[in-house]
């Protein structure tokens, strides 16, 4: 037998090598986790409050004054330092009317690294309803007036908001109405509105004029109006002696918080005089009652949202909301039908549509939901529509238009369009928050329009 020759010196080699490995590797996951899989670091209260109190710091001893979002350098522009683009050579100034306004806040955006993330913060004294209607107008009935004094009681009694009496504007246009409403939020303390009837400004839609041929083809020549008036209503309405967006410099300009939110209910713009004011009473009826048995209605309904999409729209299946989704493709008339008699609390449509129809299912038609609603009852209380014409008010000879009426008339609280840009953080706190009109306070919005009870709720 022979003896066995050790070769320490290849053991040794052979060591060496398995350790440089596990280092490598070791070193090699570290990066990769510290590079590729770390998580992106998100924004804290505190990192925020870090950066504002280094920056404040270095801007006083600048010799200046940090400004807050909402402030500005009075005939200046601000110190240039590297850390903040706020720093103010003599005192900052806010708008006059800021003692009693949103206030807005803003964090750290980790992506951007700059105060981006903002919310809102209403001026909690500002919280009281007013329903405003046209002085001496159609809607200037004793019935009408009636109606809405027993809204502001319902209201009281569900979420013990005070109101401000009748409210009855004796204006024409847009600019007065604008005052009127800032006159009722700084001395009455409203934040809510509801504005009734189609003869207030916002709801003078000229027709539009007929375009020109082009390259030979002449386009449809069906009657088009121009929404200026409407889109009034969340472009100058809901801000309180202020722009929507403000441009402290030339270099920085910034989206505002409303101050208020304001919510429209008018009939068919074809409807006769009287069956214009049935209409309303009708509708208030409605909101009344939802008030007045807000449990009794709400067990009726299941904390969910019915999402219907068209899937030729991309990421039409994606929805924003954090409570239970059921998404079905708008081509599934079986299903849609039988989630619709399940009664979600919120019905969003993800699809194309024009002034009377919709591609939901089978039901393409105003006709066609007024139909199921006569059979089924109100199917969803809030209708979240991302629909072309879904904000369309009028359509020439055209008697049962248009989405926004139909739907306050079978009983929906709120029909709403919002866009993505502050809409998708509405639509998170909505169903949590005490009323619709405080998720709209909090957030900044680009666009949203609000059909119906501006204090619907869910919770």
């Amino acid at each position: 037998m022979k003896n066995k020759i050790s070769r320490p010196g290849r053991v040794s080699l052979g060591l060496i090598i398995i350790v440089i490995i596990l280092i490598a590797l070791g070193i090699g996951g570290f990066f990769v986790y510290k590079y590729v899989l770390q998580p992106e670091p998100t924004s804290t209260g505190e990192e925020s409050k870090d950066i504002s109190l280094k920056a404040k710091e270095i801007c006083e001893k600048a010799g200046g004054d940090l400004c807050e979002e909402y402030e500005i350098c009075p005939n200046t522009p601000p110190l240039n330092l590297n850390e903040t683009g706020r720093c103010c050579s003599n005192n900052c100034s806010g708008p006059t009317q800021y003692e009693f306004s949103t206030k807005r806040h803003c964090e750290i955006n980790p992506q951007t690294k700059t105060l981006t993330l903002c919310h809102c913060e209403p001026n909690e004294n500002k919280n009281k309803v007013a329903v405003i209607i046209a002085k001496n107008g159609i809607y200037d009935t004793q019935e009408i007036n009636s109606q809405i004094l027993q809204y502001y009681e319902s209201v009281k009694t569900d979420l013990n908001i005070e109101n401000a009496g009748l409210q009855k504007f004796e204006g024409a246009t847009i600019a007065e109405l604008e005052s009127f409403i800032d006159s009722l939020y700084i001395n009455s303390d409203i934040g809510y509105i509801v504005l009734v009837g189609d003869d207030l400004p916002v709801a003078v839609l000229p027709k539009e004029a007929p375009q020109p041929p082009k390259d030979g083809i002449v386009p449809e020549t069906k009657t088009s109006y121009n929404l200026d008036n409407l889109f009034a209503i969340h472009e100058k309405l809901e801000y309180v002696n202020r722009d929507k967006r403000e441009c402290v410099y030339k270099s920085e300009c910034f989206e505002n918080c409303k101050d208020a939110a304001i919510s429209f209910i008018l009939p068919p713009d074809l409807y006769s005089s009287t069956e214009k004011a049935d209409f309303i009473v009708k509708v208030l009826q409605t909101y009344t009652n939802y008030h007045n048995n807000f449990p009794t209605l709400i067990s009726k309904y299941q904390k969910s949202v019915l999402h219907a999409y068209d899937p030729k729209i991309l990421n039409a299946d994606q929805t924003s909301y954090d409570i239970s989704a059921v998404k079905i493709s708008n081509t599934e008339d079986e299903q849609i039908t039988n989630e619709l008699k399940n009664r979600p609390i919120i019905l969003s449509l993800y699809m194309h549509g024009n002034e009377t129809n919709i591609g939901l299912g089978r039901y393409k038609t105003i006709e066609d939901f007024s139909n199921f609603v006569k059979e089924n009852g109100t199917p969803a209380l809030f209708v979240d529509s991302h629909a072309c014409q879904s904000v369309a008010l009028k359509m020439e000879n055209e008697r049962y238009c248009c989405w926004p009426q139909f739907y306050m008339e079978s009983g929906v609280w709120a029909y709403y369009i919002m866009t993505e840009s502050g809409g998708n953080e509405v639509r998170k706190i909505f169903p949590h928050e005490q009323n619709f009109g405080m998720a709209i306070r909090k957030n900044i919005i680009d666009q949203n329009f609000i059909f119906g009870d501006i204090l619907a709720h869910a919770k």
